[in-house]
């Protein structure tokens, strides 16, 4: 029940993520398509950074 009751709550917040990447191709062309791609699969890999850390030290 409890993997239900995440899965209903994480489905409509995925699809927002979806929608603002949608959003974003103006922008972030590469961004926005990293994240639909990412989405657009079902088993997923640990991906890596959108902006990666930058290190000034």
């Amino acid at each position: 029940m409890k993997a239900e009751e995440a899965q209903a709550c994480l489905k409509p917040l995925i699809q927002q993520l979806v929608d603002a990447s949608y959003c974003l191709t103006i922008f972030l062309p590469q961004s926005a398509a990293k994240i639909l791609d990412f989405f657009s699969h079902t088993a997923h890999d640990k991906p890596e950074p959108l902006f990666p850390r930058l290190n000034y030290l």
